[in-house]
């Protein structure tokens, strides 16, 4: 049975979505960045919660999350996905 929450996993495939889910999500002018993080954290969350239960869904759904498990640097990924946003557009959200 693998770990349901790894810190050594490392930069995979998954960190790079969360990377540019993140980023792409702040990108859309109906969502702040706070909103962005918070949906990349909740996204995690689902990821364990399909790993520890390995739910019956359709392979369409289950594809798009990770077996493993969460993993904190999908997290750290997430923070600078909206970092990047927050940087590339300061002066565009301070006004």
């Amino acid at each position: 049975m693998p770990k349901k929450i790894e810190l050594t996993r490392g930069i995979d495939a998954w960190s790079g979505v969360h990377l540019l889910g993140c980023f792409f999500l702040c990108s859309l002018s109906f969502i702040s960045w706070r909103q962005a993080l918070a949906l990349g954290i909740i996204w995690e969350g689902l990821d364990f919660i399909y790993a520890c239960f390995r739910l019956e869904l359709p392979d369409w759904v289950s594809s798009i999350f990770d077996p493993r498990g969460a993993d904190i640097m999908d997290i750290v990924m997430d923070a600078i996905g909206v970092g990047l946003f927050v940087l590339l557009n300061y002066y565009h959200l301070v006004g």
